[in-house]
């Protein structure tokens, strides 16, 4: 589960939706965004993060860069929105606009972003849907010389970084 510190600050009204009416108590719609959703460790965590997240206080979606195979099979069963970009017909700025829809469409409150492709992608594909929260646990590999988070938020506090993402 996300760590409550980050959690708590979820009910504060800076945080709503301007698509929610104030006397909704929805979930907050979180969007995880992963190369591929085909076999691998990371896809299994995804599929644990489905199975085991508070239902009552996040509501789940999945979004793939690449190809998809039984974890995303795994995830709609359990009853999440799975959908692959990949296939945008106008390639990268077709592939970064799905995304970006996606995140309007599905009132997206946080993107949780998984390895550096994905990041690159769902940073900027928040940014231009107004997703006011974007999480991204890989801090391993942080690119030479580039701020990608300046790039896209300015000086902004809209991020969250994580080194661990789950507790036992």
């Amino acid at each position: 589960m996300i760590d409550s510190a980050v959690t708590g600050t979820f009910d504060t009204p800076d945080f709503a939706s301007p698509r929610a009416s104030s006397t909704e108590t929805a979930s907050v719609r979180v969007c995880h965004v992963s190369m591929c959703l085909a076999t691998g460790g990371l896809e299994r965590l995804l599929v644990e993060f489905g199975r085991n997240h508070d239902a009552e206080q996040f509501s789940l979606q999945f979004a793939a860069l690449g190809r998809m195979g039984q974890p995303a099979d795994d995830l709609t069963a359990l009853g999440h929105d799975v959908e692959s970009v990949a296939d945008s017909s106008s390639g990268r700025i077709g592939r970064l606009n799905r995304l970006t829809q996606l995140f309007r469409d599905g009132n997206v409150q946080i993107v949780h972003t998984h390895n550096t492709l994905a990041h690159f992608y769902g940073a900027l594909a928040a940014r231009r849907a107004g997703v006011p929260v974007v999480i991204n646990p890989d801090l391993k590999r942080p690119l030479e010389g580039f701020s990608l988070e300046k790039a896209v938020f300015g000086g902004s506090d809209r991020r969250v970084f994580l080194r661990a993402v789950a507790r036992n």
